[in-house]
C-alpha cells in the first residue's frame, strides 16, 4: 500500500512539471480574468460578442478547445498576447489588425 502511495505522488509531481501538462485552475482563473478585461475593453468601443472574438482568436492561435486545455509552456505567451491586445485599445479594427499583426510576426502560427 505505501509504495502505491509514494508512486503515485511521484507521477502528481511529474505531471505538475510537465509542460505540456494542461494549466492549473489557477491559471485558467487567470486567462479567464485577462479575457474577460478584453473583452470589457473591446465592448466599451462598441464591439459586438466580443467575449466570442476574444475566445475565438485564442482558440484558432494556439490551437486549442478550451483555455483551460492550453499547455502550462504556453501560459506565460498567452497572457502576455492578451495584455498587448488590451494594451493597444482593443477597438473591433485595431484588435483585429493587432492580431494580423501578431500572427505575421510569430511567423503565421
Amino acid at each position: 500500500m505505501r509504495f502505491n502511495a509514494v508512486a503515485q505522488h511521484m507521477w502528481d509531481v511529474r505531471v505538475a512539471l510537465d509542460p505540456a501538462a494542461a494549466i492549473t485552475d489557477e491559471q485558467a482563473a487567470e486567462i479567464a480574468l485577462a479575457v474577460k478585461n478584453v473583452a470589457h475593453a473591446m465592448d466599451e468601443r462598441g464591439t459586438v460578442g466580443s467575449y466570442g472574438k476574444v475566445y475565438s482568436e485564442l482558440y484558432r492561435r494556439y490551437r486549442i478547445r478550451s483555455y483551460k486545455n492550453l499547455p502550462r509552456a504556453r501560459y506565460d505567451e498567452v497572457l502576455g498576447w492578451l495584455s498587448q491586445w488590451y494594451d493597444e485599445g482593443v477597438g473591433e479594427e485595431e484588435g483585429e489588425q493587432l492580431a494580423r499583426r501578431m500572427v505575421v510576426a510569430e511567423g503565421a502560427v
